[in-house]
C-alpha cells in the first residue's frame, strides 16, 4: 500500500526577497514539526530551485517539545549570518499553518518568543499612527501564496476587497451586512476576475472572522456562498 505523501505549507524566501507560503512534501519519517524546522537548514536543498531558506547559518536541534499549541525549541548555531529575524518570522508562519499558536526558541544565551501572525512583508499605508490597524492579506501567485502585513486606517473589509480586485481595470464593488452575512457585489465589465480570484477573496474575507456567512455576486450572478 502506497502512503499518500504528507504535504504542508512552509514559509520560504522567494527570489524577489518576499517570504511566501509554498506546499512542501515531507520526505522523511521525522515528526512534522522537526521536519518543518529542518527545511531551513538540513533539508534546504529539497526546496524548489526558485526558493530558498531565509536562514544564513547552520544549527543543531537540541530540543523540540510540543505542549498543546505551543512549541519549545532549543537550537545550537554552528554558524550564523545576519537577518535572523527573517528566519524567525518564516518559521512561525510555517508552524501556524500546522496549528501552532506560539513558539519559544532558545539559541545560546538568547530567547525568542514568537506568536501567530508575526508581521510579514510589511507595507505601511497609514499616514499616522492614529486609528491604524494591522491586517494580513493573502495573495495567490502561481504555486505560492504571498502574505502581506498592511498597516492602514481604512475599514478592514473595504481595504481587503480593494486590494484583491482593485488591480483589475474598470472593476468596482459595493458591500453590505445583513444579520451577520456579508454581501459583496462586484461589477466586472471586462470579465477579468477569475474563479481563483473569487476564491482568494472569499478566503481572505473568511479569515477576518467577522462574518457568519459570505455571499459574493459578480455581474448579477452568484459566484460564492459559503
Amino acid at each position: 500500500e502506497t502512503k499518500e505523501p504528507v504535504k504542508f505549507k512552509a514559509c520560504v524566501l522567494r527570489k524577489d526577497g518576499n517570504l511566501v507560503l509554498l506546499d512542501i512534501e515531507k520526505k522523511s519519517d521525522e515528526n512534522i514539526y522537526l521536519y518543518a524546522l529542518k527545511i531551513y537548514d538540513h533539508y534546504r536543498n529539497t526546496l524548489p530551485s526558485t526558493y530558498q531558506t531565509p536562514l544564513r547559518g547552520n544549527f543543531e536541534v537540541k530540543k523540540l517539545e510540543k505542549k498543546g499549541t505551543k512549541l519549545e525549541i532549543e537550537l545550537e548555531f554552528l554558524y550564523l549570518e545576519e537577518n535572523f529575524k527573517l528566519f524567525l518570522t518564516a518559521l512561525m508562519w510555517t508552524y501556524q499553518h500546522l496549528g501552532i499558536e506560539s513558539v519559544s526558541i532558545k539559541a545560546g544565551r538568547e530567547n525568542f518568543q514568537l506568536e501567530k501572525n508575526e508581521i510579514i512583508n510589511l507595507e505601511i499605508e497609514a499616514t499616522s499612527p492614529e486609528k491604524a490597524v494591522e491586517q494580513v492579506i493573502y495573495f495567490y501567485e502561481d504555486e505560492a501564496i504571498l502574505p502581506v502585513s498592511y498597516i492602514h486606517q481604512e475599514d478592514m473589509t473595504y481595504f481587503l476587497i480593494k486590494k484583491i480586485i482593485g488591480s483589475f481595470p474598470e472593476t468596482s464593488f459595493t458591500f453590505e451586512t445583513q444579520a451577520g452575512i456579508l454581501f459583496v457585489y462586484i461589477l466586472d465589465p471586462r470579465y477579468q476576475i477569475t474563479a481563483a480570484t473569487i476564491d482568494a477573496l472569499a478566503y481572505n474575507l473568511d479569515s477576518l472572522s467577522i462574518y457568519n456567512d459570505i455571499v459574493i455576486v459578480k455581474n448579477g450572478q452568484l459566484v460564492y456562498n459559503n
